[in-house]
């Protein structure tokens, strides 16, 4: 593991759009982010669900998947794949751990609750290594309670005191809400959008309700 951690660590020093490079081979992606545009000075994390085997922060022709797309729709970057609004965009999931639902660890059983589990402190060294140092948080795990993600409601609980502890106090929090204002939306997907036609909002309380 610390072999890894540091060839992750190294890999976001050194400007790596995707970590692991080929996320597939290992069944994990701990970030894939754009291009920088050193035009602009804030840089944006978004905080998802659990990662697919997207190696580019692209429309799903060009190597990435539903999720990216519809982020692009709301966030564009230009023809070199960098961002119009930001220096950098980087997608961080809950989860490390690639798949659909379906294809993770079941969390009914105990040896699959355990691996999801441990899999979060490939999470916390992730958050502690890029939280601080991006500019603004974008949250979009969706509902904490749905069926397809049965897991989701305990990693949050156990996450939300860290992302707060690590966000710096000048830094910016936000989200598309839910119509209950109760929790973030996820962008869409399998041809649905869930994010509207408006600005994101103030989202920091979100991370402090249980």
């Amino acid at each position: 593991m610390t072999t890894l951690i540091d060839d992750f660590q190294a890999a976001w020093q050194s400007g790596e759009l995707v970590f692991p490079a080929a996320p597939s081979k290992i069944g994990q992606r701990w970030f894939l982010r754009t291009r920088m545009n050193p035009a602009n000075s804030r840089d944006l994390v978004f905080i998802g669900i659990n990662p697919s085997n997207a190696t580019q922060f692209a429309a799903r022709k060009l190597g990435g998947d539903p999720t990216t797309e519809k982020i692009l729709e709301y966030f564009p970057v230009g023809e070199d794949g960098s961002p119009l609004d930001w220096r950098s965009m980087t997608i961080l999931n809950l989860l490390p751990l690639i798949g659909q639902s379906d294809d993770l660890p079941c969390w009914d059983s105990d040896s699959g609750r355990q691996e999801i589990l441990d899999s979060i402190d490939i999470t916390r060294q992730i958050l502690k290594v890029i939280l601080p140092k991006c500019h603004c948080v974008h949250l979009m795990w969706g509902t904490p309670n749905k069926k397809k993600f049965p897991w989701k409601s305990t990693v949050l609980e156990q996450l939300k005191p860290e992302i707060v502890s690590l966000i710096p106090a000048d830094h910016q929090v936000q989200a598309y809400l839910s119509k209950d204002r109760r929790h973030p939306l996820h962008p869409g997907y399998g041809g649905r959008a869930h994010w509207p036609d408006e600005q994101p909002h103030d989202a920091y309380r979100l991370l402090q309700q249980q």
